[in-house]
């Protein structure tokens, strides 16, 4: 690096550091008073006439006998090995750059052997021909801010840790509730199984076959639901694939229409396009949905004519999927707290599978509400991101 040092680098107080600086007395006085204040080591830097002066803050580092070898090894023989070349290159490059104002980091050694966190920062003066002439700055020691950054670092990451490990936590909570269902369906279609083995009738032989084909897709679909539900408790991601909303609806159809209500229900679906596609974890929506009808047969139980419509339309680049009821609606005091974990209008129940909804549709990159609610009508909504061929199968915002 290509420095000019004074022959006798020396320390002076702060107030003859400013002194020729400034020609106003007033100024000076302010400056002085600056100085004072600050931890900051101030450095007068006389390019031309070799003089390199530091302000009395220097001594903060331990230093007593510094001047004893007044060459620019000295502070040379102080910069950390590793932030050397760049540091003493920033200043040559800023000096003999042309440049007015030079900012640095790097790591000083202190008299015990420490090492302090340095910004750098400096103001270079050029005469009439343009050559650099003086140059003032100061060394600012952001050690202790350096450090609270690296503990607030380490408690984030430790309060992650707690985080995740309250999410395993409740992750046995969440797999209950959504375990609900299939394994419901399991036992259904298990003890129609058993019933219509003691007939000899080949049509209840042909029904048996049926319903155990069905008590298998449920135990299948019972594990795929631990096993992505493990995966976004764990990850917070889904497994997305091009998948059509359509026969996404038309399955959920199928399997609602199993959860066994008290009367019978006009479950009924619209998908337009009908071709939509979108860019999803399949089964998890499949949950998103099956949680909302689940709480329309609950909000059905004293209506007459009970109707539940998912209807599902194209949004710019997203499906919004509404699933509306004609029931009793939501009371006005829980509609706040509604996607908490630990919030149920039910009197019964875990109230955990609007907190699951929400967490699944954000995983995919869209977002539930609740849209409106009244006597007669609820209507809950969420989006899913469209599929996009020409991005690869990808959407453009999961890059």
């Amino acid at each position: 690096m290509v420095m000019i040092m004074a022959d006798k680098p020396h320390v002076v107080s702060d107030a003859v550091f400013l002194d020729g600086v400034l020609d106003n007395a007033h100024e000076q006085e302010r400056e002085f008073l600056i100085a004072l204040a600050t931890e900051d080591t101030l450095w007068d830097w006389d390019l031309k006439n070799d003089r390199l002066v530091f302000s009395s803050k220097v001594a903060k580092y331990g230093f007593t006998d510094w001047a004893s070898n007044p060459t620019i090894k000295w502070w040379e023989d102080h910069i950390h090995p590793e932030d050397k070349v760049a540091t003493l290159g920033a200043v040559a490059a800023a000096i003999h750059g042309g440049k007015k104002n030079f900012s640095l980091e790097y790591r000083f050694c202190k008299a015990d052997g420490d090492f302090a966190y340095i910004i750098g920062r400096g103001y270079i003066i050029h005469d009439k021909e343009d050559e650099p002439v003086r140059a003032v700055g100061a060394m600012i020691d952001v050690t202790e801010l350096r450090l609270t950054k690296q503990s607030l670092r380490k408690t984030e990451n430790q309060l992650a840790l707690v985080y995740r490990l309250n999410a395993m936590g409740t992750m046995g909570s969440m797999i209950a509730h959504e375990l609900n269902q299939p394994l419901t369906a399991l036992t259904n279609y298990v003890r129609a199984s058993r019933r219509l083995a003691a007939s000899n009738k080949p049509a209840d032989i042909a029904l048996m076959h049926e319903a155990l084909e069905a008590a298998e897709a449920s135990a299948l679909r019972a594990g795929d639901v631990i096993r992505r539900l493990r995966e976004l408790v764990a990850r917070g991601d889904a497994n997305r694939s091009e998948t059509s909303l359509a026969q996404l609806i038309l399955d959920v159809c199928t399997i609602g229409r199993g959860i066994e209500p008290s009367k019978e229900i006009s479950l009924l679906s619209s998908v337009e396009p009908a071709d939509l596609m979108v860019w999803v974890d399949q089964i998890q929506v499949q949950q998103v949905i099956i949680n909302l009808v689940r709480n329309s047969v609950e909000a059905l139980e004293k209506t007459e004519k009970p109707e539940i419509l998912i209807r599902a339309i194209k949004r710019n680049n997203f499906a919004e999927v509404s699933v509306r009821d004609n029931g009793t609606g939501i009371p006005d005091k829980v509609r706040n707290n509604l996607f908490s974990a630990i919030m149920t209008a039910k009197a019964a129940g875990m109230g955990i599978g609007l907190s699951i909804s929400r967490t699944i549709v954000e995983a995919q990159g869209g977002e539930i509400w609740l849209a409106s609610s009244q006597p007669g009508m609820t209507d809950f909504r969420f989006t899913l991101p469209l599929f996009r061929a020409s991005s690869g199968g990808r959407h453009p915002t999961d890059d």
